[in-house]
Order: C-alpha cells, then structure tokens, then sequence
C-alpha cells in the first residue's frame, strides 16, 4: 500500500509540474485590492479557532473507506475528499477541522494545483461557473466550501483571491457571514465520524484534532 502511494503521488506531481505555470495577472479583470484588516482577521480567527493551517502541507484529494455499511455482495464504498498531505516519516492527510488519517491508509491519493485551481475558480468574480468539477466539485463538503479556501488562500499569502473567494462565502450565505455555517458543517462531519466508528460501519480511523 505504501508503495503504491509513494507511486501515485509522484506521478502526480509530474503531472501537475507539465502544464504552463499560471501567472498572477490571469486572475482577471478588475482585480480587487487584498483583504483589509479587519477581513484578514477574521479569517485569521478561522485558522485559529477551528481549521487546518495548511503552511507547509499540500492539497491533495483523497479516495478514503465510507462510512455506509458495507454490503457483503458489492465492492467496499468509497468516498472522495479535500485533504492537506503532511510528509514525513509517517505521512498523514490531515482534513479542514484538523482531523487526520495516515496517508497509507486511503485508497487513493491525488495531488491538486491548489492555487493555479483557485485562480480558475475566481477567475471572472467570486466564483466561476465552469470551474474544474472534477478538482472542486460542487458538494457540501465543508472542504470545498469558499469560506475555507479563502482562510487557506489568506495563509498561505494570496490575499486577492482570498478576498475573491470570501466575498463568494458571503454571498452566498443570508446573513453574509458563513462562519457558523461552516462550524456546523464540520460538526455535522465529526459527529458522523464518531457514530460510524463506534458502529463498526467503517474501516477508517479520523484521528481528532488536539484541543
């Protein structure tokens, strides 16, 4: 198994070092100034509070067990997520609410573009709509979601698309602030993590974030 994701996540960083490297000035038109201070902070808080730091990680998705029951009949379930790959002796993907798996354990391991992705996301305003479906599918994941991205934008230092994709978050959220809509997301997800682990349904193992 270790093998095979040393493999895969070579080949896929030749694949993503092939393609011509995507300048800043291809964001678009109008491009709006960075985040103000009060912006920054907030999404400083995020990191602070309750998401990954993603500084010194790589964005990858990850094929990982599923939490459904397993039918004896049909091949093991299997979902996809947005994950953070920390290398080391022991590599481990770590998920938006600190949350981690060792790398060795999914199925599959693919290395994402991460910022060349964003900037087609945001590329003619907040949110594109034919961004890549397969690198940024549209689901409920709180992994996907602009409010994260845009913390992580801000993080890792590219604060015009941070601010592109946290006007996103506010713009589609009614109260204009999806802070709390991503809190309860994430502990949607804990709690059926915990639920199917106790229940035996699944053959992986979220370690929790240290609080």
């Amino acid at each position: 198994m270790r093998s095979l994701f040393v493999v895969a996540v070579t080949a896929a960083v030749a694949v993503a070092r092939s393609g011509p490297p995507v300048a800043p000035e291809s964001i678009g038109p109008g491009k709006p100034p960075g985040l103000d201070q009060e912006d920054a902070e907030y999404l400083d808080a995020l990191l602070c509070d309750f998401l990954f730091d993603p500084r010194g990680a790589s964005r990858v998705r990850v094929t990982i067990p599923a939490l459904d029951p397993p039918d004896p009949d049909r091949p093991a379930p299997t979902e996809e997520r947005g994950g953070w790959l920390v290398r080391g002796d022991r590599p481990r993907i770590y998920f938006a609410d600190g949350g981690s798996i060792l790398a060795a354990a999914a199925v599959r391991v693919r290395l994402v573009p991460f910022l060349a992705t964003c900037r087609r996301r945001y590329a003619d305003g907040p949110v594109r709509a034919n961004s890549d479906s397969e690198l940024w599918p549209r689901t409920r994941d709180p992994e996907d979601t602009d409010l994260a991205l845009a913390a992580w934008l801000h993080r890792l230092g590219h604060d015009e698309l941070a601010a592109r994709a946290l006007a996103a978050a506010r713009g589609a959220d009614a109260n204009g602030d999806p802070r709390e809509e991503l809190r309860r997301a994430l502990a949607r997800r804990a709690g059926e993590e915990l639920l199917g682990t106790r229940s035996g349904f699944c053959g992986r193992r979220i370690q929790n974030r240290p609080r």
